[in-house]
């Protein structure tokens, strides 16, 4: 029985230390897309935090978040939605829509893959503060063109901003 208490005790400790891993490798992969993309530090990292609490598979489907555990199990779950004619599917740990910015990568598992999904985010944050002239702008039309939606939002991601800081 101690054998068994043992070895579960030691598969916990691996899995948080993956865990714990894989969260910092995302902390630094944020760090250096905003860095790469010209983004002011921290910016990204709050929209990832409160776009997805920073679960790189997480989704949100019709308004629904669900948060599989892996990359395939993602995938298999976007599939079976798109499958029943769900098209409002938010990928990634930086949520990205599937219906307005799927045709800009291969694949679903792309999409899920966190380089691409932050890659793609930062391109976007940056062409939305080019054609609007500000990153709040650009922070409130990352999440909807339509102010009924966007205000809420913007003040999210100001509030997870000055944390970060």
């Amino acid at each position: 029985m101690c054998k068994i208490i043992r070895l579960l005790l030691a598969i916990l400790l691996v899995n948080f230390s993956i865990q714990n891993c894989f969260a910092q490798d995302l902390a630094e992969l944020i760090d250096k897309t905003e860095q790469d993309y010209a983004i002011p530090s921290g910016l990204l990292k709050s929209i990832t935090s409160v776009e997805s609490g920073n679960k790189p598979y997480a989704l949100n489907i019709a308004g629904k978040t669900t948060i599989p555990n892996s990359k395939e199990e993602a995938t298999r779950i976007v599939r079976l939605y798109q499958d029943e004619g769900v098209t409002n599917i938010d990928l990634g740990i930086a949520q990205i829509n599937l219906r307005w910015h799927g045709k800009h990568f291969s694949s679903i598992s792309e999409m899920l893959e966190p380089k691409s999904n932050l890659e793609y985010a930062a391109k976007f944050l940056n062409e939305l503060y080019r054609k609007h002239g500000s990153w709040n702008k650009a922070v409130r039309h990352y999440h909807s063109a339509n102010p009924e939606y966007h205000r809420k939002y913007s003040k999210k991601i100001l509030l997870a901003w000055l944390k970060c800081s």
